[in-house]
């Protein structure tokens, strides 16, 4: 018999699933503070090297793209500069 069909395998995952539904169902709503709004930002690509933009590999790493994001909104600013200093 396969480990997901023992009976008490199913029986975990069912137990495991509800309790996992309600501990969605019952997490409060998001405050008004919390809930998304409209963000206008600036996006330009950035090469991997200023100096020669045709250059996509360091070693055996292949730089895939990168983007420059850039808002008038200082709460964006300042989560933006300390993912920079991560």
């Amino acid at each position: 018999m396969n480990r997901l069909q023992r009976p008490t395998t199913r029986i975990r995952w069912r137990v495991l699933l509800f309790f996992l539904v309600l501990s969605a169902l019952s997490a409060p709503p998001l405050s008004g503070a919390a809930r998304a709004e409209p963000l206008a930002l600036s996006v330009r690509s950035v090469p991997l090297d200023a100096g020669d933009p045709e250059r996509t590999r360091v070693g055996a790493l292949e730089f895939r793209g990168g983007l420059e994001l850039r808002s008038k909104r200082s709460a964006l600013r300042r989560s933006l500069r300390s993912a920079r200093q991560c």
